[in-house]
């Protein structure tokens, strides 16, 4: 019987894996979500939203797209008028629809925000104590 030999994983292939597995979680926490553009001739219906990757500031190119943490919960609509820069997507329109987007993200647990600790009256969110660990400020 013929073996094959055993296939080594590199740290670095590893880590990507787990990159990518942590990009799919974002992409598929936009199902459902409201559409945060909002620009004119936005469908409205949260079944239509999925993440819009912002593709300015040289955040991506031709082929490449940009980290998910810079992207948009968008309708087919408002998204098709993003990618193709159109006139009714303004930079004002994006900044807004991406800090709701972040908050969202970071609400529903997908993005955790570092905090730092000040004096006696620091609390951490319970879900953020819940994902680090923690429960009556100390590491568990």
């Amino acid at each position: 019987m013929k073996r094959t030999p055993l296939r080594k994983v590199s740290a670095k292939k590893s880590a990507h894996k787990a990159a990518e597995k942590a990009a799919t979680l974002l992409r598929q926490n936009a199902k459902g979500k409201p559409c945060a553009l909002r620009l004119d001739g936005c469908r409205g219906d949260p079944a239509y939203t999925v993440l819009a990757h912002l593709r300015r500031n040289g955040w991506g190119g031709i082929g490449l797209k940009p980290h998910d943490v810079l992207a948009v919960f968008a309708c087919d609509q408002c998204h098709d008028k993003q990618e193709r820069y159109h006139s009714d997507c303004t930079d004002t329109d994006l900044l807004r629809a991406l800090g709701e987007t972040l908050l969202t993200q970071i609400a529903d647990g997908f993005i955790v925000v570092a905090v730092e600790r000040h004096g006696p009256d620091f609390e951490l969110l319970p879900k953020v104590a819940q994902m680090l660990g923690e429960t009556d400020g100390e590491m568990v």
